[in-house]
């Protein structure tokens, strides 16, 4: 069972010399097959649009005092907690949906929107991700009349 196999020589110079007499070929291939993906890319994948509201939440309503003390803003950085569940909820994304005037479901207006403290703080934002810029911007201002009552 003695196998004669050949062996094969490789030349790299010869081989790199080919690459070289050649390498319009290679770019214009690249450059061809660039187009063609950024092409797909731009008519398949529909640009999305986002637009956000911040809402400062504080548990001072009808208080007199001018200054915070640091229970209250505890309390208002809970309560901003409380209030992206409260967002979150299947009847206020109808209200949204209601004041928005536009043809979404609470369902799909749910899946546009991300909420969000900023930096732990009693600072909610509020981004809405639509296809359409109009229609996002049209949900966000529905958020912000709609969640602080």
């Amino acid at each position: 069972m003695n196998e004669n196999r050949g062996n094969i020589e490789i030349d790299l110079k010869r081989l790199v010399m080919s690459l070289v007499r050649r390498i319009w070929l290679i770019i214009l291939v690249g450059v061809m097959l660039a187009v063609l993906l950024v092409g797909c890319a731009s008519v398949m994948i529909p640009p999305k649009y986002s637009a956000s509201v911040k809402l400062y939440v504080n548990n001072t309503y009808g208080a007199n005092s001018p200054g915070f003390s640091s229970s209250q803003l505890q309390a208002a950085q809970s309560l901003a907690k409380t209030y992206m569940v409260f967002l979150d909820s299947r009847d206020v994304m109808e209200d949204i949906a209601k004041e928005s005037g536009l043809n979404y479901s609470a369902g799909q207006i749910r899946g546009m929107i991300d909420a969000s403290a900023v930096n732990e703080t009693e600072v909610i934002r509020v981004r809405v991700t639509c296809v359409d810029y109009k229609h996002a911007a049209k949900i966000a201002n529905a958020v912000a009349e709609v969640l602080p009552d």
